[in-house]
């Protein structure tokens, strides 16, 4: 496999993909910065990672990859229908394809972990952990969403 390699970025990589977006929708170089949101979601996350082996694959799997896909699917839509000329489908195409992979990859990995005798009950609670932190993360969003209107 030859990866092809933009200022430093390989070039089907989130991170080059994500740059080519935001290009296409004439974002240019802006820097850009987490929100406190992503920040606190993000540390939810990290904290269910390293609780356990089980809690991390329920984090990271159910409560994580297997709910970007249909994220990402409902956002090209929404790109399709209100703005289609930005070039957004790679980006979504390619993520919404990963993502299918990592889900199933973590799938795997939890019943192996569960046929070895790890908790059950753990990738649950890293799962839920999650799910409840992406909820409050994009209530939190609708909040400064609406705040600046």
């Amino acid at each position: 496999m030859i990866v092809t390699v933009h200022g430093g970025r390989a070039a089907r990589s989130h991170p080059w993909l994500l740059h080519q977006l935001s290009q296409s929708l004439g974002l240019g170089a802006t820097p850009l910065s987490p929100l406190p949101e992503t920040v606190r979601f993000l540390d939810e996350l990290n904290w269910a990672c390293a609780q356990s082996t089980m809690s991390a694959a329920g984090a990271l799997g159910a409560g994580g990859e297997l709910l970007v896909i249909p994220e990402y699917s409902a956002m090209k839509r929404a790109f399709a229908a209100g703005w289609p000329v930005p070039d957004y489908a790679r980006f979504f195409n390619a993520n919404i394809k990963e993502d299918e992979r990592h889900a199933l990859i973590m799938e795997t990995a939890a019943h192996s972990l569960a046929q070895l005798g790890h908790d059950g009950n753990d990738f649950l609670a890293g799962a839920i952990r999650v799910l409840n932190a992406r909820v409050s993360y994009y209530d939190r969003l609708a909040s400064r969403s609406r705040s600046k209107e």
